[in-house]
């Protein structure tokens, strides 16, 4: 077993004891469709179709799931200075950059999880209503939007180490939802990293778009800097 393999295996034990991965999870995949269907079905006169309900959901998971998934990293990067046992990966043989990575890692698997359980909750609800034949194209969009949403949480990894805490990862959570809600109401709301997915599930972009694919690369690119920011800081991480 690698490095790597070792502290992937360590961080999913303590992912696995904690009840704050599960709560977020259902908070996300059930708390979403909910707000979808009110949004879907309480402020529409018309019967909702499939592409109705997924518009709905895409947009709420641009606003909702930011909020759930900075929670869940801010846990996963500030809950061992919290809880005050940083020192334990001070003293195992492992990288303090490979425990990083791990931690990304399986927060991105997570993500890709309870984004996937999202789909399928929102899928159930439309089967359940009849909504006839089931949009592949506005499913996929509800996919893309929130893994891009996820990543869009990584400079929260950043701030947790940085601070040593909870609070201001969340805080900047509140923080980058400001800024894209800002960025919504200007002319460059489509290529704001933070707000790019926003946009595209409000606007309905087809998923092969030339400019929709360059913006959502944006969003990717953006993660991955803050994600190489985040291996770099801890390797430089010190006890004080």
């Amino acid at each position: 077993m690698n490095a790597f393999t070792a502290a992937l295996w360590a961080e999913l034990a303590k992912f696995r004891r904690s009840p704050m991965p599960l709560i977020t999870t259902l908070a996300i995949a059930v708390g979403i469709p909910i707000l979808a269907m009110v949004d879907v079905f309480v402020d529409s006169d018309i019967d909702p179709t499939w592409l109705d309900l997924f518009n709905a959901s895409s947009a709420t998971s641009a606003t909702g799931a930011l909020i759930g998934f900075g929670v869940l990293i801010a846990w996963l990067f500030g809950r061992e200075f919290v809880e005050g046992t940083i020192t334990g990966l001070f003293a195992i043989p492992i990288g303090k950059p490979v425990i990083a990575g791990a931690k990304l890692a399986l927060f991105l698997v997570w993500a890709l999880v309870t984004g996937g359980a999202l789909l399928a909750v929102i899928s159930g609800i439309g089967m359940f209503l009849d909504l006839g034949a089931f949009d592949w194209t506005a499913a996929i969009r509800q996919l893309l939007v929130t893994t891009c949403t996820a990543v869009l949480v990584t400079p929260c990894a950043l701030i947790a180490t940085a601070t040593r805490s909870y609070f201001a990862p969340i805080g900047s959570v509140i923080g980058i939802g400001v800024l894209a809600r800002i960025a919504v109401s200007t002319s460059i709301g489509d290529w704001f990293p933070f707000s790019a997915p926003a946009m595209w599930a409000s606007t309905g972009s087809a998923i092969a778009d030339a400019e929709t694919v360059a913006q959502l690369g944006i969003v990717l690119l953006t993660g991955g800097v803050f994600a190489w920011f985040v291996l770099r800081y801890w390797r430089r991480l010190r006890l004080a």
